[in-house]
């Protein structure tokens, strides 16, 4: 699926890079080409008109964030999410997407799988060089399909990249999708760095124009200069798959979506909430409460989408929830985790080295929050706490 991400970005740079090139006094006002939040549905489609990759990708000042929708997700009537693009159109699933999450989307972009890898072979027609971090191999006797590509700096065709994007067997860890993660980064680097040599400025226009044959979008190309202004200020762009579970009715498979899950995490994205690649909250219990570290855990790993560890509080009486951060960049993700726990935010810039970890410590206010909260649910009062 992040196959799909790759090429939109390199389309994104490609075009953000022609209008540069056009327009080279607004180059430094690319910032103001940002709303501030948009959402960009990228939908991958087979030969059938299915969609087989569908993702939500969220661009403004704080950097861009990646959902995958299911492409089994359950409709209603019994339908497969990915089987309504052929019904309702691009525009119509976009707008099916964004009852999904909650809130408007604002452009579409259709990518042809088949099409990929004459794209590529398109963007760059000479190769690419890019690190190949350990042996690339697969063979499939029965189809009579088989790949090599040695490790160290390489020119890899069309064909051979597409291989490099996605294999998913060759790694020595044995990590799958993080492995592929890893070499995607490798991939958007070496591109940028190819697209940005004076001697390509000249074939911009001929690939914009086949990039917009190829790939129809309603984005404007300040719209992607939004978008590459975004990727070139912060770098990294953090992925997710939106929470749900798998249900059976019948033969068929789905996935029913955790909607309210869903929706949280979309609003956070929204409000320019990214979360760092790899981060983790530090969910420590302050108090007496057994369990109560694990259960809120629980709970945030669910809403906020990053990974939580439960732990145990150097002390079991602390009388304030807090939220710790070091790095700077975390303050607005702080700020939202404290107004849901209504938690005092403490910066403590000593700690900004681990920016990896953010650490919420659970105390006595929050019990005393939450057993005030459940007597009035019981006397049929409604609550005001979260």
């Amino acid at each position: 699926m992040k196959r799909l991400l790759l090429v939109s970005l390199v389309a994104a740079l490609v075009i953000g890079g022609w209008w540069a090139w056009r327009h080279p006094a607004q180059v430094p006002l690319i910032g103001a080409a940002l709303a501030p939040s948009w959402t960009l549905l990228a939908v991958g489609t087979d030969e059938g008109d299915r969609t087989d990759a569908i993702l939500l990708v969220y661009v403004n000042s704080a950097g861009v964030r990646v959902f995958t929708l299911p492409r089994d997700t359950y409709c209603s009537g019994g339908r497969k999410l990915n089987a309504l693009y052929k019904r309702v159109g691009a525009d119509g699933f976009r707008r099916v997407c964004a009852r999904i999450v909650g809130h408007p989307i604002e452009h579409n972009l259709v990518v042809p799988l088949p099409k990929l890898r004459s794209y590529l072979t398109m963007v760059f027609p000479e190769g690419l060089t890019v690190r190949v971090p350990y042996p690339l191999r697969y063979a499939d006797r029965a189809a009579g399909f088989s790949y090599s590509i040695p490790a160290g700096e390489q020119r890899l065709t069309g064909r051979q990249l597409e291989w490099y994007l996605r294999d998913r067997y060759s790694d020595p860890k044995g990590r799958g999708e993080l492995a592929r993660v890893e070499r995607w980064k490798l991939f958007l680097r070496a591109a940028v760095t190819e697209l940005r040599r004076p001697q390509n400025l000249t074939r911009l226009p001929g690939i914009v124009r086949a990039t917009q044959q190829a790939f129809p979008t309603s984005m404007t190309t300040k719209d992607v200069v939004g978008l590459v202004g975004a990727l070139s200020r912060h770098g990294e762009v953090s992925y997710a798959y939106l929470p749900g579970r798998p249900v059976r009715l019948g033969r068929a498979l789905f996935v029913q979506l955790d909607k309210e899950a869903v929706r949280r995490q979309a609003a956070l994205a929204r409000k320019g909430i990214v979360l760092p690649p790899g981060l983790t909250l530090l969910v420590l219990n302050g108090t007496t409460q057994a369990g109560l570290a694990r259960s809120v855990a629980r709970r945030l790993e669910r809403e906020v989408g990053a990974h939580c560890q439960p732990g145990n509080a150097a002390t079991a009486f602390e009388s304030t929830t807090t939220v710790s951060f070091g790095d700077a960049r975390q303050a607005p993700l702080a700020r939202e985790l404290a107004s849901g726990l209504n938690a005092r935010v403490v910066h403590d810039p000593e700690t900004g080295a681990h920016e990896q970890f953010l650490t919420v410590t659970l105390g006595g206010d929050y019990l005393r929050a939450r057993t005030s909260c459940v007597h009035r649910v019981a006397r049929k009062e409604t609550p005001t706490c979260g």
